[in-house]
């Protein structure tokens, strides 16, 4: 989310404290996208004053004060509530004077007063690049003094999923035409409308709901995208209130969100069914959708444990829907003997340890995920048998892999190789038709990273 600041307001521990005018305190917000928001009161506390009007006195704790909500009203007008509070110290700045900064998980602004703890009915997400994904740009032609804008069909909308839980619909259009002083302009708009049957606490929506339909947008973008806006509706009341939570940032750079591995255009009509199925996905492949769009994003660390990541994801998504070698009964008769002729203070353990023989091995895992992948794995690496080995050893050597050149050049090729075999598969466990199968073909993502692959692993080095 975009970082914002608030104007001087007063805090305190309720609307009703605050609106009393006892013991308020003067402090500005900010709040960062990345690491959450900071109060800082220059002239005064919150946690000393309450302490001391509470018991008469006080001490410094190794524990430090905690709130549920800090409620504040700027000078403009603005109703600010901060949620998961932490005092971050009193300091005494000069004699007679004190200085307090607290740090909060959450921030919640609206023009009116409201009950944080409310439940929420309904909450609209603006995502970056959805507008432009969706293809929502008015058409205008200038002639002299005039201006022709061309309007037509203004809105729409369409129904991703729906369940006993909540309903999610993608809205976009054209706003009314307004006019400034710039000139005349036409507002266009993309938003993710999520509506609850029964009303969800924010943690519940957040964790779940947003957080699934980010992933899915950053598997369609071919990045990870940001949270430009969310605004909730509590139960019962129609006024907005925007809310502020850090998350993990989007990677900032140009995209041509007319060549996406999934284009809007070719997939409007099998979204719902594509969303339905990622909505559902539950386990391993859960584990495995969230990391691979994860891994879109952009991460500072060491490219060995970058490969490790991708490694992981793709294991864990073949190992979704990966059957037993052996029955029950099967795997006793082979394990038995053994058990029977092992010291008994190593039975326990070696009957853990030898009850891993029923799952397929990490071979044959990477066998399965390649079939599944149809001729579009087979297409991106022609080699599959070369490739399979090399992956086994990067696997199992992990970061001592990295000896030369040569080395880093397999360890690129076998990140991004996961990474786009995990698109293949995902997309056909969405039910994605082969056109959109085609149209991630031709599209840009990572097409260089593809084209050295197929060069690489050619039947013919």
């Amino acid at each position: 989310m975009k970082d914002e600041v608030w104007k001087m307001a007063k805090w305190n521990l309720s609307w009703e404290e605050m609106r009393a005018g006892k013991n308020n305190a003067q402090g500005v917000c900010q709040f960062s996208g990345e690491t959450g928001a900071v109060l800082d009161i220059p002239f005064g506390d919150i946690s000393q004053t309450i302490t001391l009007e509470e018991t008469g006195s006080y001490a410094a704790s190794l524990e430090p004060p905690r709130y549920d909500y800090l409620f504040g009203q700027t000078q403009d007008g603005l109703n600010v509530v901060l949620g998961d509070v932490q005092s971050m110290g009193v300091e005494r700045t000069f004699p007679g004077n004190s200085r307090e900064r607290l740090s909060a998980g959450v921030v919640y602004c609206s023009h009116h007063e409201f009950d944080p703890a409310a439940l929420i009915d309904s909450a609209d997400l603006e995502i970056e690049g959805l507008r432009e994904w969706v293809g929502i740009c008015p058409s205008q032609e200038i002639d002299h003094v005039a201006a022709l804008i061309e309007c037509q069909d203004t809105s729409d909308s369409l129904l991703l999923y729906q369940s006993g839980r909540c309903s999610i619909e993608l809205q976009y259009g054209i706003e009314r035409i307004k006019r400034n002083a710039n000139g005349i302009y036409m507002p266009c708009f993309a938003r993710i409308h999520i509506s609850f049957g029964d009303a969800v606490a924010l943690d519940g929506l957040w964790s779940h709901e947003l957080s699934r339909a980010r992933s899915f947008l950053a598997f369609c973008f071919g990045f990870f995208p940001d949270i430009n806006d969310l605004c909730i509706y509590l139960r019962g009341d129609v006024r907005p209130v925007n809310v502020y939570l850090a998350s993990f940032l989007g990677e900032k750079k140009n995209v041509n969100h007319r060549n996406v591995p999934i284009p809007f255009s070719i997939a409007r009509d099998y979204l719902p069914e594509m969303f339905d199925c990622w909505m559902k996905m539950e386990g391993d492949e859960v584990q495995a959708s969230n990391m691979l769009t994860s891994l879109l994003g952009h991460w500072d660390m060491p490219f060995d444990m970058l490969l490790f990541a991708a490694t992981s994801m793709f294991e864990s998504l073949a190992r979704v829907n990966s059957e037993d070698l052996y029955d029950r009964e099967t795997l006793e008769s082979y394990v038995e003997p053994m058990l029977a002729a092992a010291d008994n203070s190593i039975r326990d353990r070696a009957r853990g340890l030898l009850s891993l023989l029923s799952r397929p091995s990490y071979g044959m895992l990477l066998d399965h995920a390649y079939e599944e992948s149809g001729r579009w794995g087979k297409e991106l690496i022609p080699d599959w048998k070369r490739f399979r080995k090399e992956q086994i050893k990067l696997r199992n050597e992990g970061a001592h892999a990295l000896s030369d050149e040569r080395e880093y050049e397999m360890m690129t090729d076998h990140y991004y190789a996961q990474i786009v075999l995990a698109y293949v598969i995902e997309m056909k466990r969405l039910n994605a038709p082969d056109a959109i199968l085609e149209a991630f073909e031709s599209s840009s993502f990572m097409n260089v990273a593809r084209r050295t692959l197929k060069e690489n692993y050619s039947l013919h080095v």
